[in-house]
């Protein structure tokens, strides 16, 4: 894996990114998005994970966000998003970068990922960071079913 840009700014995610990182999913309130900042706080005082965002240089504000949490037999990359004015810039492969790293921290010995079938690109860059296929499963993700492939890495 390649280190992140040095003009990349990357820190704990914290509850005043509520509304910043609610641009990055639509579909939920912000309420959820609260929630979810909440729990990857929680985990990663627990030392079972960490949510992460990446920072606009000018503003400071959060323009992407990703989360690790560590399971028994995986530590899983969830909820990996980028600002849509801020795509194809190399923020995705910097965020899966800095979760496998913080992974690899934890001990974890594997870590899992997975992306619907519809979202060509983010399966590509998994494939690009060194992630492998590993099982498909057929999950609701609020439009019906749709194949979501799961892929693994394995950690020295």
């Amino acid at each position: 894996l390649k280190l992140p840009q040095p003009n990349t700014s990357i820190r704990p995610v914290q509850r005043e990114d509520t509304a910043a990182l609610s641009a990055l999913w639509p579909h939920r309130t912000e309420l959820d998005v609260l929630w979810l900042i909440k729990r990857a706080q929680q985990q990663a005082t627990q030392g079972r994970g960490l949510g992460i965002v990446v920072t606009d240089e000018r503003s400071d504000e959060a323009i992407a966000y990703g989360q690790i949490t560590l399971w028994h037999r995986a530590a899983e990359i969830a909820d990996l998003a980028v600002l849509d004015c801020h795509r194809c810039r190399g923020l995705g492969t910097v965020l899966v970068q800095h979760l496998v790293k913080a992974a690899n921290q934890m001990h974890a010995k594997r870590i899992e990922i997975g992306v619907a079938i519809s979202n060509p690109r983010a399966l590509a860059l998994y494939h690009r960071l060194g992630f492998l296929e590993h099982r498909t499963v057929l999950i609701d993700l609020g439009h019906g079913g749709e194949p979501v492939v799961y892929l693994n890495i394995d950690l020295q």
